[in-house]
């Protein structure tokens, strides 16, 4: 039979036991988040060790997470990015439980050409090392190991908030970085996307492999008037031509010449599968899609 002193290592104090169960036992999503209120409270307050931490975002759940940074309907009365900021002060209070995590996602990163494999100090030219910073919400940093002692922080968190279409005075508030920082990177991001999409379109639309429906891609064409990172003269515009699946959120980008029937009907027979249902603007070169490849697409006008 255990003693005291035995079971002793294994007790929690009082509240962070309570925040556990509750978040354990929690059967719905609005459960779990009343618990998950209790716990940046709880890490602060209560002498939480590492293995306590662990203990706290396992029972959270990391999906349960995911769902609060993603979701954007907020119920009547609740300020827009309230689920946002909850779980953004959550992961803020348990940095060293996302420590492997972090490094894993580094290193994926750093293999799809993301982030950088190798960093030059720009004081003294030496190599650049990757190590653990807790002062920053990603919990990691690059440092000279030089006399200079230059550091950078690796922003992961500042792709995910971008890609997530997360306000910037938020993300600017979250990152504890300057405005005119964040919103460098923001294009930077931007433009290394846009580029992506030119060097690498994709095939859309066509049917669900489920169930068998037409994919619906709308399409639309813009013109672009804009300066390289909103910085130095403008430049002459230039007509782009794209079109996105509505549920997955693939998308094909093409700069051409015009926006003629002559010129888009052979890039839509290119990039949009046969059998998609295409949602075009008003523009008159698209009035003859239903005759375009023999009559393989389905379409609707939404605007005019």
């Amino acid at each position: 039979m255990a003693t005291k002193a035995e079971s002793a290592p294994d007790e929690k104090p009082g509240n962070l036991k309570k925040c556990v169960d509750l978040l354990q036992r929690a059967e719905t999503d609005n459960e779990k988040l009343a618990a998950l209120l209790l716990v940046p409270k709880i890490v602060t307050a209560e002498k939480c060790t590492a293995k306590d931490r662990q203990l706290i975002l396992e029972s959270i759940e990391l999906s349960f997470l995911t769902r609060l940074l993603k979701t954007r309907k907020m119920p009547d009365g609740c300020p827009p990015g309230m689920y946002r900021s909850v779980a953004l002060s959550v992961l803020s209070s348990l940095p060293d439980s996302l420590e492997e995590d972090t490094g894993e996602a580094i290193q994926w990163l750093a293999t799809q050409g993301l982030l950088k494999n190798t960093q030059l100090c720009h004081v003294c030219g030496n190599n650049m090392t990757v190590g653990t910073f807790n002062g920053h919400l990603d919990g990691k940093r690059w440092r000279c190991p030089g006399a200079c002692n230059v550091t950078k922080t690796i922003s992961i968190l500042l792709l995910y908030f971008w890609s997530a279409d997360f306000p910037q005075g938020q993300v600017t508030r979250e990152l504890q970085q300057s405005r005119p920082t964040v919103t460098d990177w923001s294009n930077f991001i931007r433009e290394v996307c846009k580029e992506d999409l030119r060097l690498h379109p994709q095939q859309v639309g066509g049917l669900d492999e489920v169930t068998g429906q037409p994919i619906i891609v709308e399409i639309d064409e813009t013109k672009y008037f804009h300066r390289k990172y909103h910085r130095g003269q403008w430049r002459e515009g230039h007509w782009v031509f794209g079109g996105i699946e509505w549920e997955s959120g693939k998308c094909f980008m093409v700069e051409v010449p015009d926006r003629s029937r002559a010129t888009l009907e052979p890039i839509v027979l290119h990039y949009i599968l046969p059998g998609s249902r295409i949602i075009p603007d008003g523009w008159r070169a698209y009035g003859n899609l239903a005759q375009v490849g023999g009559g393989i697409y389905l379409h609707d006008v939404i605007g005019a």
